[in-house]
């Protein structure tokens, strides 16, 4: 199944690296613009880079999704530049590993700041 995405407006989250990279990478190849973020502003230039140097309008911004105001200061910047978002791949997230049993409460909460709470502010 192929879904047409030319010319929609699309978010990845942690996209400068792995399935967030990937994701990005096959969105501008198939004619979206692509709104990029991550935490590391080196890696998000030079994602971006390689992206538009594809052919790819592409948007990137540093941010961290564990922070309300970076992810409303990249949403903006996207509406602002392409007045709206299509569509939205909550993909940045590098949880703790353990278990509740191993895991200190202060961990526990980082790790739902970071899965759960970075999907609400998006």
């Amino acid at each position: 199944m192929h879904i047409d995405v030319s010319g929609k407006r699309v978010i990845v989250t942690g996209a400068s690296r792995g399935v967030g990279r990937a994701l990005a990478t096959a969105f501008t190849r198939d004619g979206a613009k692509v709104g990029i973020c991550a935490r590391d502003p080196e890696a998000v230039e030079a994602t971006v880079a390689d992206l538009t140097g594809r052919g790819g309008e592409v948007l990137g911004r540093a941010a961290d999704v564990r922070s309300t105001d970076d992810v409303n200061a990249f949403v903006d910047a996207v509406v602002g530049a392409w007045g709206g978002v299509d569509v939205l791949v909550n993909n940045a997230g590098q949880g703790k590993s353990g278990s509740i049993d191993t895991m200190s409460a202060e961990d526990l909460i980082e790790h739902g700041n970071l899965i759960q709470g970075s999907h609400l502010r998006m």
